[in-house]
């Protein structure tokens, strides 16, 4: 007698019943992978992993440059403001200590004391200050006639101005500073004079006007031209 096929969709026979009731309470009972993790993993691991995730979202937004792939020489070169306001500051300081440093008094048989340099000397370095009082032009009137009645008394007197005003520096009395033995020439002078204003006082420097060799005398223009004192001192000729 022909066996019946059963339709689809018959019922489950009780032993596919019983496999179903023996896996369903495995299934359930086994945990995600990914949840497990979540919930064994310490604090920590997962704060780091956040941070990983959050660096390659921000590698991917950096928008490169040519430092990325060159090295790029940053220039050394100081602006020539910043190189007077160095150059500044230098006198400054050495006219407030007085520096007279690496000069040396020698005696000339013509012309009495002077001063040599014993070190090489770049133009434009700082030389010594010119000392001496500040005085009025008028107050210096007044003292070069007197000194003028005393043939025994030099005339150390430097006239200048400054700010419209005139003044004169008075270093007729030894006070022990170099920059008044400096001596005289208009043809081989290797030192110039120049202002300085230091906490508003002007100060009369002497400057280097050239490369000047160790062991070579100092000397600058006085600007005399009156031919009497000339006559008088004819090593101002030179």
């Amino acid at each position: 007698m022909p066996t019946k096929k059963k339709a689809k969709g018959s019922q489950p026979t009780s032993r596919q019943k019983n496999n179903v009731d023996e896996v369903a309470p495995l299934l359930a009972s086994k945990p995600c992978p990914r949840a497990q993790r979540s919930k064994t993993e310490p604090k920590c691991e997962q704060q780091r992993r956040s941070r990983r995730s959050q660096q390659k979202i921000t590698d991917t937004t950096h928008q490169t440059t040519l430092d990325d792939y060159y090295h790029v020489r940053r220039s050394t070169r100081k602006c020539k403001s910043h190189i007077e306001s160095e150059k500044y500051d230098e006198i400054s300081s050495k006219l407030r200590a007085k520096c007279e440093d690496n000069l040396e008094v020698i005696k000339d048989e013509i012309k009495g004391k002077g001063v040599v340099t014993t070190i090489p000397r770049v133009k434009g370095d700082f030389i010594c200050e010119y000392s001496g009082e500040l005085i009025s032009f008028e107050k210096a009137k007044t003292k070069e006639a007197e000194y003028s009645k005393d043939s025994d008394v030099g005339c150390y007197m430097y006239y200048f101005e400054h700010k419209s005003k005139k003044y004169c520096i008075d270093a007729t009395e030894d006070n022990g500073r170099m920059g008044r033995l400096l001596n005289h020439s208009r043809t081989e002078a290797n030192v110039n004079t120049k202002l300085h204003e230091v906490d508003g006082d002007p100060f009369l420097c002497l400057m280097a006007s050239r490369n000047i060799p160790a062991r070579e005398e100092l000397l600058y223009d006085y600007g005399e031209r009156s031919k009497e004192v000339i006559q008088s001192h004819p090593w101002l000729e030179s």
